[in-house]
């Protein structure tokens, strides 16, 4: 066994080694991994026979049923990727079978191996070594590993076998009879393992003689890569156009050269094949590469050295040449230089040009730096190419920081797409230009520049030079100049109000609203006209205070009534506002006037004209837009739903045909009446013309469930109050409408679009029946479609007995069982198990809820009978939940009573749990009810106890036995003071008030813990079984009990 080991390690080793530089990587780290599983097979079998206990031998068979499947997998996965044949399937397929075989492994007792274990035995071997044996029954799922080791390897068997076909390589015949033999140990060892044949598992021979055949396989393999390698090396040497010398590391001899390389040194081939490359005298400055000789030993000792090497050498003519020279190693699989290559590249004219070109470059580079102006140059796509210190310094950047980016990283008036037509443009017109743009400084903040630009040649390429100027304070006096006199002028040329400015009580100027305030042409001249002589009786009186005005103090002002006079002579009333301040040129008053009378006459015009409708007194369109207008703006703020409502009259025209039209306007006047009554005092009701109202309902839900819901609801009462008779000349009328709806919360849509759709869907509605409404979203209508499906099914369920109850264990401080509470479930026949939170809301809203507490009141006693013929639960007590709307019923006490004789269910092992909002309805009733129920025996908790308005008053009061703290308080209370400190108070009440405590939602150890140290001894949560059926809840009892015990 050693051996193996030893073989198997020394693989693995020399495996990882091949893949960190062999062309095929993947192909020898996973047999890397072969190698690695083999060995830890192996390790793990001989710890298993050696053990002394049987559990020390069942845990080590796990682990080596676990290094076996992992071998298999990976030695299957190993020999499709040799074969060039592995598949994305078998990769899943069969990784999820041997995961989940591993799975099973540690969860089964007796390992797969085993159904039944007798034990282990001693057992010696013919050589003397004394061996640990298992004696046991095998297993029922020995068939399963069985079939998928054997079928994973028997399909990369068939697979390697195509493939020899295919290529008939010697490789691969050598792999097919390994592999075989694999195979062939594989089945012995299964044999073996399920007792079908007497032996001794001994070791991994077969995963040896794999090691032998993969490694002969691979010097095959290399042997014939590298006479390929080498023969293509050899043709791109000789042709290569650069010059190429080959030299041994150690001694600079050279072994090769090409044609270029002989050439450029002048030599014949065989002088310079006879020389060291030491020899030419190539000599360079000590850079970060260091001499020639240093760089030389560096690339010989293996280190990765990337940068270039220049340096002057020789020919044999004795001119001297400027070279470049790369280096690369050739690297043997033991990690080892074996030969340099260095690439020789004559760069002497280039370097020349180079050297005079960075002279006149350093010129220019001094006189752009040195320019005030953000001087910056950039190439035809608008990279930055080079730019002054006070570009840099104008943008906020360090010098060089944005050489080569575009244009656009501190460009932000312009995209890319228009920068690049603004440089096309540039290029085409070949002329000097100045325009202004925005740039972006380094923190983000926009400036204003102007820049003159003018497109120049460099080296025959275009550029274009630009020099910026920050305008920034320019910008803001031109503008803030320009629009404080535009504003002015606006204000004053265009005010309603009538404006004049006078000094010394009389006109300096005057806008055309003052002039035509007073009945004059807007040509006409009143400058030097006195203030005062605009008015009439209270002239004299508006004079004395303006001149009070004017000997008070600079920037008072006051207001006053007065009775102005037109140029005809007219009388009419104004306010006038007057005001005092200092200009260049003097001290002016500016003077406000406004005509009162009409003011009044357009808010009155307003208000009974234009925003209301003369008929019904109701908004008309131009109000209720407004109103829209408004809707949607809360809407979207508040993220509550609206609605728009469309209502149009059905026949409305036959009462007009046959009534007149008199009668028609009673008739729409009632519907006035009717519709708004209907209404809440926020919703806005307006008539559009004819028979079409408009509705607007505000501050719906913020759900759009709910909120469709409100919105049918409030149409079903508008239709309801519309089919109410109307009298009409002392006879009944009755009249019915259609109504379209649509919902909004935000302002997404036109306040047209809105009215739209609500008029699409009025018409929708009359197509589909009179009398009805219809929502323009299709997904509102399959909202209420589905509720009515939902409520349906709802009674469906109630009929065909499609409930069914789960029950979640209480237990004590010591862990033993004491009761359950009874959670309701619907088994819906197409969508499953249906969570309470889906259906009994919609229960209580439409009244069900009273046979469905019916149901669970008599299947809770019918189970709490069963539990009293089991011992093990016939202690229990069993909890439920009853609604508030089913509490308040007259005959409840009457419907418990009935349903506990039914089932002969004992009363005092049944609790009722009621939430603090039943009880607090109605305190007196629930007091009653209580005592009730409790003369037989039941008891009753208060669930969700501290998430209510509990008053203490009616606490104390109620015949409770029981409290039920939150489960909202027990999620955190490890964490979070808070919850802790409101525990404590509960856990300090209920013991002064004599009450029983529980704890919901008990999930982890430490919160039972911390429950315990605060006296709390009583708990339902995850932490001892979730909600169970009853025949998983007597598993889930009789394992606490035992854990209790244990305990």
């Amino acid at each position: 066994m050693a051996g193996i080991d030893g073989i198997l390690i020394y693989a693995l080793i020399h495996h990882l080694m091949i893949s960190r530089r062999a062309v095929h990587r993947t192909l020898h780290t996973l047999f890397a991994v072969v190698c690695l599983f083999a060995l830890l097979l192996s390790l793990s079998h001989m710890l298993t026979v050696q053990s002394l206990t049987a559990a020390g031998y069942l845990e080590r068979l796990k682990f080596e049923h676990i290094f076996a499947l992992l071998l298999v997998y990976t030695l299957a996965v190993f020999t499709l990727y040799y074969a060039k044949r592995l598949a994305h399937w078998f990769v899943v397929a069969f990784g999820a079978a041997f995961a989940a075989l591993i799975v099973i492994e540690m969860v089964l007792p007796y390992t797969l191996q085993f159904r039944q274990f007798y034990g282990i035995a001693r057992e010696t071997l013919p050589w003397g070594e004394v061996i640990t044996i298992a004696r046991g029954q095998p297993g029922y799922f020995a068939a399963i590993p069985t079939a998928v080791v054997l079928s994973s390897l028997g399909y990369a068997f068939v697979q390697l076998l195509r493939s020899y076909r295919e290529t008939r390589e010697p490789g691969r015949l050598w792999m097919l009879g390994a592999f075989g033999f694999v195979i062939l140990g594989t089945a012995e060892i299964i044999l073996v393992r399920l007792g079908l044949v007497h032996g001794v598992l001994l070791g991994s021979y077969d995963i040896l003689g794999l090691v032998v055949v993969m490694s002969s396989v691979y010097i095959l393999e290399s042997q014939q890569q590298l006479a390929t390698a080498e023969s293509n090396f050899r043709e791109l040497f000789e042709r290569s156009p650069t010059a190429m010398v080959s030299f041994e590391p150690s001694s600079g001899r050279i072994l090769e050269a090409n044609t270029a390389a002989v050439n450029l040194t002048g030599f014949t081939r065989e002088d310079f094949l006879a020389r060291k490359v030491t020899e030419f005298g190539i000599q360079g400055d000590e850079d970060e590469n260091g001499t020639f000789v240093q760089l030389i030993q560096r690339l010989a000792s293996g280190e990765d050295v990337t940068a270039s090497y220049e340096s002057r050498l020789k020919r044999r003519d004795g001119r001297e040449l400027l070279l470049d020279l790369y280096f690369s190693t050739i690297i043997n699989p033991l990690g080892h230089v074996v030969r340099i290559i260095a690439n020789a590249i004559d760069v002497t004219e280039a370097r020349r040009a180079h050297q005079a070109l960075a002279l006149e470059s350093e010129k220019n580079q001094m006189l752009l730096r040195s320019s005030s102006d953000g001087i910056h140059i950039v190439d035809a796509q608008g990279f930055l190419v080079e730019a002054s210190d006070s570009f840099f310094d104008m943008l906020g950047y360090e010098r060089g920081e944005l050489n080569g980016c575009h244009v656009t990283e501190w460009d932000s008036e312009m995209t890319l797409s228009e920068i690049r037509a603004h440089l096309a443009g540039f290029f085409q017109a070949n002329q000097y230009t100045v325009f202004e743009t925005r740039h972006r400084r380094k923190n983000g903040a926009i400036i204003p520049v102007e820049i003159a630009a003018v497109p120049i040649l460099l080296a025959g390429k275009p550029y274009i030079f630009n020099a910026s100027r920050d305008i920034t304070q320019r910008k803001r006096i031109r503008e803030a100049l320009q629009a404080s006199e535009t504003q002015f002028r606006t204000l004053f040329d265009t005010s309603p109000i009538g404006i004049a400015f006078c000094r010394d009580g009389a006109l300096v100027e005057a806008n055309t609203a003052f002039k035509v305030l007073h009945g004059y042409a807007g040509e006409e001249n009143l400058i030097g006209r006195r203030f005062a002589s605009f008015f009439v009786d209270d002239g004299q009186r508006l004079e004395e205070q303006y001149r009070r005005y004017e000997s008070s103090a600079m920037g008072e002002s006051f207001s006053s009534e007065a009775v102005a006079r037109k140029k005809n002579g007219t009388e009419f009333p104004v306010l006038v506002s007057l005001q005092r301040v200092h200009m260049a040129d003097g001290e002016t008053t500016f003077a406000y006037m406004i005509d009162f009378t009409e003011l009044k006459q357009r808010e009155e015009e307003i208000q009974e004209l234009a925003f209301y409708d003369q008929l019904t007194k109701l908004p008309n369109r131009h109000l209720m837009i407004d109103r829209l207008t408004l809707a949607l703006s809360n809407a979207e703020r508040s993220k509550h739903y609206g609605a728009v409502l469309m209502i149009d009259l059905d026949n409305f025209k036959v009462i007009n045909d046959t009534l007149g039209h008199d009668y028609g306007d009673l008739v729409l006047q009632q519907v006035a009446v009717q519709l708004q009554n209907c209404l809440r005092p926020g919703d806005t009701l307006s008539r559009l013309g004819g028979d079409e109202f408009l509705v607007i309902l505000e501050s719906l839900a913020d759900v759009e469930g709910a909120a469709v819901r409100e919105t049918e609801s409030t149409c079903q009462r508008l239709l309801h109050a519309l089919g109410q008779p109307f009298m009409l000349d002392g006879k009944p009328y009755r009249i019915s409408a259609c109504i379209g709806a649509t919902l909004f919360n935000n302002a997404d849509l036109t306040l047209d679009d809105r009215i739209k759709q609500a008029d699409i869907a009025m018409y929708q509605a009359k197509n589909t029946a009179r009398n009805t409404m219809q929502f323009f979203d299709p997904r509102m209508q399959e909202s209420i479609n589905r509720r009515a499906t939902d409520e349906s099914d709802l009674y469906t369920a109630i009929e065909n007995g499609q409930f069914e109850l789960h029950y979640q264990i209480q237990v004590d401080g010591d862990g033993t069982p004491t009761g359950a509470e009874a959670l309701i479930r619907w088994r819906h026949p197409e969508r499953g198990l249906v969570s309470p939170a889906e259906f009994i809301p919609l229960a209580e809203e439409t009244g069900q809820i009273l046979p469905i507490g019916r149901w669970v009141i008599n299947a809770a006693c019918a189970q709490l009978r069963l539990w009293q013929s089991d011992p093990l639960m016939r202690h229990l007590t069993l909890s439920f939940n009853i609604s508030s709307r089913q509490f308040q019923q007259p005959e409840f006490p009457r419907i418990v009573r009935r349903a506990l004789q039914r089932h002969a269910a004992p009363a005092d092992h049944l609790k009722i749990e009621l939430t603090e909002s039943v009880l607090l309805d109605n305190a007196e009733h629930a007091i009653a009810v209580m005592q009730q129920l409790r003369e037989l025996g039941i008891r009753f908790s208060l669930d969700d106890f501290g998430t209510g308005y509990s008053s203490l008053q009616y606490l104390k009061r109620l015949p409770l036995d029981q409290l039920k703290i939150d489960q909202s308080f027990i999620h955190d209370i490890s964490t979070d003071s808070g919850d802790l400190s409101i525990v404590q108070a509960i856990m300090a009440m209920a013991s002064k008030l004599g009450f029983e405590v529980i704890a919901e939602g008990v999930e982890t150890h430490e919160q039972r813990e911390l429950l315990a140290s605060i006296g709390c001894f009583a708990y339902q949560g995850y932490l001892f079984g979730r909600p169970v059926s009853a025949t998983a809840l007597l598993g889930t009892t009789e394992a606490v009990a035992r854990a209790a015990v244990g305990r």
